[in-house]
């Protein structure tokens, strides 16, 4: 037994020496910018500026994301509405939007007041536009107030912000 003990222990030991010497090398990032991807490095200063700005939501957990957006609640709501999460949601979906179907499935066990709308309908376009959604899908939380808490367009996002599984097929 000891000498299993010692043997592992000598392993992590080489393993541990030997993270100190790797080396590294570039990385080419490639992100988003005017409806499409591109290397980051190949954009300008202003856009790389932007890009060094933005706040990547999905590497919170859970807890941590409801946190957040209970802090960003206005100072002059009662405390019973900052301990309620959501009370409803309003869906925005297009049909041949290739993103939309996985946020359906992570909303269809959602147990909160909701309404969907189809941006291909006037109707649709009529509502995503009170609310300044440019893109498919869109699932914007309200409070019991009915003032929007969160939005995202991000299945992940949602799954997490919810507590669901994180693998989203």
């Amino acid at each position: 037994m000891t000498n299993t003990v010692e043997s592992i222990d000598k392993e992590i030991e080489k393993l541990k020496k030997e993270m100190n010497t790797v080396e590294g090398c570039e990385t080419e990032v490639y992100s988003r910018i005017v409806g499409y991807y591109r290397s980051v490095r190949n954009w300008n200063l202003g856009k790389q500026g932007e890009y060094q700005d933005r706040v990547t939501f999905s590497k919170l957990n859970g807890r941590g994301l409801k946190k957040l957006i209970k802090e960003n609640l206005s100072k002059d709501q009662d405390s019973e509405a900052k301990n309620d999460d959501f009370w409803s949601y309003s869906f925005f979906y297009r049909n041949t939007c290739p993103n939309c179907p996985p946020m359906k499935e992570v909303l269809k066990n959602v147990n909160l007041k909701s309404q969907s709308f189809n941006v291909d309908t006037p109707n649709g376009m009529e509502e995503a536009s009170k609310f300044n959604i440019f893109s498919a899908p869109t699932v914007v939380f309200f409070d019991r107030n009915g003032t929007e808490i969160y939005r995202s367009g991000k299945a992940e996002e949602v799954s997490t912000l919810l507590g669901q599984p994180a693998a989203i097929a």
